[in-house]
């Protein structure tokens, strides 16, 4: 019987970053990784969390991430 476990979770956020400097139509990004991140929390409890963080920045939240780690086994 095969097993699946999602042993650990990090949190992602990525922000545009406006910078004075010219660029070639390409915004660039600045990302804020939160590790060990509990695997039982739901992607609802993360999205509110990275809201929460976002207001308190001064750039704009572009985009949330959250990567699982899992334990696959036989």
């Amino acid at each position: 019987m095969n097993s699946f476990e999602t042993i650990n979770s990090r949190l992602q956020l990525i922000f545009e970053v406006n910078t004075s400097e010219p660029t070639n139509g390409d915004s660039m990004t600045k990302t804020k990784s939160f590790n060990n991140v509990s695997p039982d929390a739901t992607n609802e409890q993360l999205l509110g969390i990275a809201h929460a963080f976002a207001s308190l920045q001064s750039h704009t939240l572009e985009a949330v991430r959250r990567n699982d780690v899992v334990l696959l086994s036989d």
